[in-house]
């Protein structure tokens, strides 16, 4: 080729943009990020200077610090780079290694991101498994497949990796099956101490003793069943002598008082269903499981209490027995035995469940059928009547009283201009706080986790050590999951809240003339839309009785 060719091709070369690049390092610890480790830092180092070296344009270096099964959109840096790309900033996406992107037991996480990357015209690049990267102009998303094959490999290989901590995991809990070992938080009667194990050794572990304080309480409660006491009746027995509940003992010694916790049927009712107290471990009381929430339109991970039947017994466990085997089975014939009639109260009412006592904040029960019944106070109830009062109103008197001051302010043009929506501004930011403090736990639960498999893998933890600190793990990172969620139905009802206030007034200003047509279900709907709760008092002295009506509008 002469010089004239030569020139000619030079000119009618197509001249391609520069490739911008945004370089992406994660680790998922902080133990990653120390010195010698392939920390952001020197990831980011790295692919920097590979950058210079091909001629990219860096327009934006994250810092992820991020567990891989998180999705790459909900990740603290991944959403920022994903609305890059949904705005067309950036043409390749660099890595340290293929991992980086995601890393989960199924090996989706990663697929998910490069698809959702690929519909967007953007290119990835591992430093460590680089591929061809091609001009913005010309690069075709699924035009060739050598690359698949690179990734899927990476993705196998993470899957693989976490796999196989999994059935360490599952080893270690099936030998303290075979131990009869304690999993999780020790029930009530029992405490958790630290011993030597074997005696002078270096090796610490945790071991279930009785708990001098509430072990005579739970015999106490098992002969109180047999003798034939209800649920209902075992608790107004405790309430009434003030025993402290173990969660208030944990926190002071002070006597128990008007507002503080109080013992449960649920709670006894657990503790009768509960073979522990004979002797025996028990295992798979709850299961993890996928549903999906409409709320957040994903999938998500919940406890499920699982029925006695699915349960695993192993009998002659290492804890001490606080009863006979024989009394529990007695015990469980003795509920078996009782029909199960229903509650004698709290049918429903137009005012079900708005109803609360002003005195102690505590909601309030149906009593007597005569004259429509009446509403009682529900702690007065179930403390024996040793505690607040009972605060009794008839019901038909209320519903009237209730009904014609709605009416009453239906009709007054006064009201209504002066009303004004709730602000759930300040309550929103709270929530938001809270949520990223417990997210952060939350990492954190996760890298002791990933710590400790590294122990048992290195040996220095023993499988059985290994797996009693990861119960212990799952647990509190189970109850994180739990407030998570709570605090994002709690985020999502401020963010309706402003909808039911609307409602609120919508229903005010149409109520008489809709709701006397109404069937009593759609009432109790159109009510609830209105009223938040409805606080009752009683003077002790004049018997005078008070109502105060809590509207979802100020």
């Amino acid at each position: 080729m002469n010089i004239v060719q030569q020139n000619h091709v030079q000119q009618y070369a197509p001249q391609f943009a520069q490739l911008r690049a945004v370089i992406y390092p994660r680790v998922s610890k902080d133990e990653q990020n120390a010195p010698g480790k392939a920390s952001n830092e020197t990831q980011t180092k790295e692919m920097t200077e590979e950058a210079i070296k091909r001629g990219w344009k860096i327009v934006h270096t994250a810092n992820e610090d991020c567990e891989g099964w998180v999705e790459f959109r909900k990740r603290p840096d991944g959403g920022t780079i994903m609305e890059m790309a949904d705005n067309d900033k950036f043409d390749i996406l660099m890595l340290w290694d293929n991992d980086r992107l995601g890393r989960d037991v199924d090996g989706i996480v990663a697929k998910i991101a490069r698809r959702d990357f690929r519909r967007r015209g953007i290119q990835t690049f591992s430093l460590h498994q680089p591929g061809e990267i091609k001009p913005r102009e010309l690069y075709e998303p699924y035009s060739e497949d050598s690359s698949l094959w690179v990734e899927n490999a990476s993705d196998t290989a993470s899957s693989l990796y976490i796999r196989q901590f999994k059935r360490r995991h599952d080893m270690g809990m099936r030998k303290r099956i075979e131990n009869g070992k304690i999993t999780g938080t020790p029930p009530i009667g029992y405490k958790v101490i630290v011993i030597n194990d074997p005696p002078k050794s270096t090796i610490w572990r945790q071991k279930r003793v009785e708990d001098e304080e509430y072990s005579p309480i739970i015999r106490q409660i098992f002969d109180d069943y047999e003798k034939g006491l209800s649920f209902v009746d075992i608790v107004k027995k405790l309430n009434i002598k003030g025993v402290k509940t173990p969660s208030r003992y944990a926190k002071d010694g002070k006597v128990l008082i008007n507002g503080d916790r109080l013992w449960t049927a649920t709670t006894i009712k657990g503790i009768i269903n509960n073979p522990t107290y004979y002797g025996a471990s028990v295992y798979y009381k709850d299961k993890s499981v996928s549903i999906w929430d409409e709320t957040s339109s994903e999938y998500v991970t919940v406890r499920r209490h699982q029925p006695m039947d699915k349960w695993l017994v192993v009998d002659n466990a290492e804890h001490p027995a606080l009863i006979k085997k024989e009394q529990w089975l007695r015990c469980q014939e003795i509920k078996k035995s009782k029909a199960n009639y229903g509650r004698t109260y709290g049918e429903s009412y137009l005012l079900s469940g708005l109803c609360r006592c002003g005195h102690c904040r505590y909601g309030m029960h149906r009593s007597g059928g005569w004259g429509g019944g009446y509403v009682e106070c529900d702690r007065h109830l179930k403390t024996g009547k040793t505690q607040c009062q009972t605060n009794s109103h008839r019901i038909l008197h209320l519903e009237k009283y209730v009904m014609d001051y709605i009416s009453d302010m239906s009709k007054n043009p006064n009201v209504l201009p002066l009303l004004k929506i709730k602000k759930v501004k300040k309550e929103q930011r709270n929530l938001d706080k809270e949520l990223i403090a417990l997210e952060l736990k939350l990492k954190t639960s996760e890298r002791i986790k990933e710590k400790i498999h590294e122990f048992m893998e290195n040996g220095t933890y023993s499988p059985e050590v290994g797996t009693e600190r990861l119960e212990k793990q799952k647990t509190q990172y189970a109850s994180l999951l739990a407030r998570i969620k709570e605090v994002k139905d709690e985020a999502l009802q401020l963010l309706k809240q402003q909808r039911v206030n609307e409602t609120a007034i919508q229903v005010l200003q149409n109520f008489e003339e809709r709701f006397k047509k109404l069937p009593l279900k759609h009432q109790k709907v159109m009510l609830r839309s209105l009223v938040k709760e409805i606080l009752l008092y009683t003077d002790k002295e004049t018997k005078e009785r008070h109502i105060e009506i809590v509207f979802n509008l100020d």
